[in-house]
């Protein structure tokens, strides 16, 4: 299936360039600290949800793929999560979730109005959002990826494509908007020609997943993906 984003309406979710101004800049370790689940996981599906008549934002079912950290004992294949409506069905993200039923983020709208336009919405919604929230509005989700890692220099040519991943050929990348997230220096970083990034206003950096994970002192099974960055 090819891959697709939920779409609602913008009276819901404020654009990527208005947040320039009232999203804190967070450190991604803060972010998987404060998480109940972090994991990487692939959409399977997703549906619009409303009350009564008012727009909640969008649910999601995932395939569990790697389990990073699971401070709840969740036992499940998949789970259930929300509620912004950016997020693509049949793509694989590193999810850092938060079990809660309002809105987890290090700092809100500054926008008296808006803020109060949202208390509201989320006061109607409760009862129907999922259990899963993502961390730190949306950016709390990192859409996974190989990227062939340039500094390697053995001879792949009698390689599988699965033998290129375990022998770090081709890495595990998440993308990250350093705008909202923050990413220290040491971490790997490459080179951006992903169109995401390219078209994005206020740019995004692309990092060594394990790299970034095994730094914080996380460990997660390693895991295959068909999904090579263009």
């Amino acid at each position: 299936m090819d891959n697709y984003e939920i779409n609602i309406s913008n009276t819901l979710l404020t654009s990527l360039s208005s947040y320039a101004t009232t999203i804190a800049r967070v450190p991604i370790e803060k972010m998987l600290e404060a998480a109940d689940f972090v994991a990487v996981i692939t959409i399977e599906s997703g549906e619009l949800i409303k009350n009564k008549g008012t727009e909640c934002g969008a649910k999601y079912t995932a395939k569990i793929d790697s389990t990073i950290k699971n401070k709840l004992d969740l036992k499940d294949s998949t789970i259930d999560f929300g509620v912004a409506s950016r997020y693509k069905i049949g793509q694989q993200y590193l999810a850092v979730l938060k079990k809660t039923k309002t809105r987890f983020a290090y700092l809100g709208s500054t926008n008296s109005r808006s803020e109060k336009r949202r208390i509201e919405n989320e006061n109607k919604c409760n009862e129907v959002y999922p259990e899963y929230r993502v961390i730190h509005n949306i950016f709390g989700m990192f859409e996974t990826g190989l990227e062939r890692d340039p500094e390697y220099k053995g001879d792949e040519t009698k390689m599988t494509f699965e033998e290129m991943q375990e022998n770090g050929v081709y890495r595990n990348t998440i993308l990250v908007y350093p705008k909202f997230v923050h990413i220290e220096e040491n971490i790997k970083k490459y080179e951006v020609t992903y169109k995401s990034c390219l078209s994005y206003q206020e740019g995004c950096i692309l990092i060594d997943m394990e790299d970034l994970l095994s730094s914080l002192g996380y460990k997660y099974k390693k895991f295959i993906t068909n999904k090579v960055r263009s």
